[in-house]
């Protein structure tokens, strides 16, 4: 449990440690995996303005989103920065990278507020493609979400979970009445501009 004041962003489970971002206290807290106990709080390195999405490649690198179009590449035991990452897509930054997954090799992100998933190259930060997830929900559970406008406003696609045994990406949002399952190898990927 997070004291009222913080507020927990992203999540990712690398080497029996579960390990969170804080979206703007600047901090990363380190868990014991099974217990969930608090092993250490550290501070994000410097540059990092705030705590969106992390994900790690299981091989000692860590990769955090602040909200900009870099991606952060932090040594998975000291959490320092060992590169940033400018990620573009048609040769144009591609900003608002939120939460990550690591999928086969590449980092996949969320865009806020946007309903597709550019697939990054984790050494060039070029995007090779958007997964579009328009549609997984229907109009009628679009307009259903929230209570006020400035609450449907901030219904938006903002959870992703890879199982990599299944090969399926868990996706939901903000408000979302359902967890989607979808096997990563029937998604639809398009080649479009940002």
């Amino acid at each position: 449990r997070l004291p009222g004041a913080w507020f927990g962003e992203g999540v990712t489970v690398q080497a029996g440690r579960c390990i969170q971002l804080l979206w703007r206290e600047g901090l990363l807290l380190v868990r014991d995996a099974r217990t969930l106990k608090l092993r250490d709080t550290v501070a994000l390195p410097s540059g990092i303005s705030e705590g969106w999405g992390i994900t790690g490649d299981g091989a000692g690198s860590l990769f955090v989103s602040d909200g900009s179009d870099i991606l952060h590449e932090l040594d998975a035991h000291s959490f320092r920065v060992k590169r940033r990452i400018a990620v573009h897509a048609a040769g144009r930054p591609l900003p608002n990278l939120n939460e990550l997954q690591w999928v086969r090799g590449e980092v996949w992100a969320n865009l806020w507020h946007e309903d597709r998933l550019p697939v990054i190259e984790p050494r060039s930060g070029a995007v090779r493609c958007f997964v579009d997830l328009r549609g997984l929900l229907t109009a009628e559970e679009r307009r259903s979400l929230g209570r006020t406008p400035a609450l449907q406003q901030e219904a938006v696609l903002n959870g992703l979970a890879y199982d990599e045994p299944t090969g399926r990406l868990l996706v939901t949002g903000k408000l979302w009445p359902r967890l989607f399952a979808i096997a990563t190898e029937a998604l639809q990927k398009v080649e479009q501009k940002p």
